[in-house]
């Protein structure tokens, strides 16, 4: 999902008609969704605890204009923090 995530933010073309959106949801399987295992909010903060690693490529002209995230928490939102803070 990381590397994914990274890939899709460096081969992003930014223009004004043209949003990119950084991906940080997750599928439960079957055994999961039927509550056998991990719930949703587990596996979200395990996925958001390594959204700090988006960090460190964006720029002023390459950024997330949204983040989807499953569970929002403090690790969710300094990279959200940080994302908007390179619009100024």
């Amino acid at each position: 999902m990381t590397k994914d995530q990274i890939k899709r933010l460096i081969d992003y073309k930014p223009s004004k008609s043209n949003l990119f959106m950084s991906c940080w949801t997750l599928t439960r399987n079957a055994r999961q969704a039927a509550g056998i295992g991990s719930s949703i909010e587990t596996l979200a903060k395990e996925a958001n605890g390594k959204m700090h690693k988006l960090m460190g490529e964006l720029t002023k002209e390459n950024f997330p204009n949204i983040i989807s995230v499953d569970y929002f928490n403090g690790k969710a939102l300094s990279v959200v923090v940080y994302a908007n803070s390179l619009k100024k």
